[in-house]
């Protein structure tokens, strides 16, 4: 049981890291915007 919550973690892990690079690619260049 402890095995396959483990890796459903590490699934989700993979699945989520685009999406929050991707944010934290995106916040970057609001921010750069607004003071620029």
């Amino acid at each position: 049981m402890e095995a396959l919550t483990f890796g459903g973690k590490e699934i989700v892990m993979e699945a989520i890291k685009p999406i929050f690079s991707k944010i934290f690619g995106f916040i970057p260049r609001i921010i750069i915007n607004i003071f620029i």
